[in-house]
């Protein structure tokens, strides 16, 4: 999938693209990610990050001409001020990991299914750390803001260093909670125990 600009898109084209950041924008506000400060409140310019729109087409048979808007709304992390200094490692399945699981599946004639989890990074944990943002323009309309008023993340999302490691802790704690137990040797494969 190639970005997409907006200034090259038709009327009809930015209807649809105005629709995916709504509907972008509502999963931000469900999953709790970012709260208003008051007009009163004080940051420092060096601990705001920005906001933007990566826009895309999705490919979809069932949509007319076979393709879907699609847009995320992502920190620009590299403003981050603690770039350097967060934990940023998270792991991903072993070729070998992939392999061995497919194989007990087709021993056991199990049945094997692929998902997609929504918004995947907005439900991690909440952050441990102070970061803000400041969303202008658009950015702020759909998410309920005054256009340059500055809020404070509750949690990671697209764009942060840290987003695929608070992804991995949050799936991990929760299989956990429902007995499963994560193998030293690969941290992403869990046996139920």
């Amino acid at each position: 999938r190639a970005e997409v600009r907006e200034r090259s898109l038709s009327a009809d084209d930015l209807e649809k693209f105005k629709k995916a950041k709504s509907k972008e924008a509502q999963e931000w506000i469900k999953e709790l990610v970012l709260e208003a400060l008051p007009d009163h409140a004080r940051v420092p310019a060096d601990r705001l990050m920005r906001l933007r729109w990566v826009l895309t087409w999705k490919i979809d048979p069932s949509e007319p001409g076979g393709r879907k808007a699609k847009a995320r709304l992502v920190i620009l992390g590299y403003q981050d001020p603690d770039l350097t200094t967060e934990e940023s490692y998270a792991p991903t399945a072993t070729r070998t990991a992939r392999q061995v699981f497919l194989q007990k599946a087709a021993h056991l004639r199990m049945r094997v299914a692929k998902g997609d989890v929504k918004s995947a990074f907005l439900q991690g944990e909440e952050l441990d750390r102070d970061l803000f943002v400041r969303p202008t323009g658009d950015i702020a309309e759909f998410l309920g803001l005054r256009p340059g008023q500055v809020a404070i993340l509750k949690k990671s999302a697209y764009g942060l260093v840290q987003a695929p490691r608070a992804w991995h802790q949050a799936v991990n704690k929760k299989l956990q909670e429902l007995g499963w137990r994560q193998l030293e040797s690969d941290p992403c494969v869990w046996i139920l125990t």
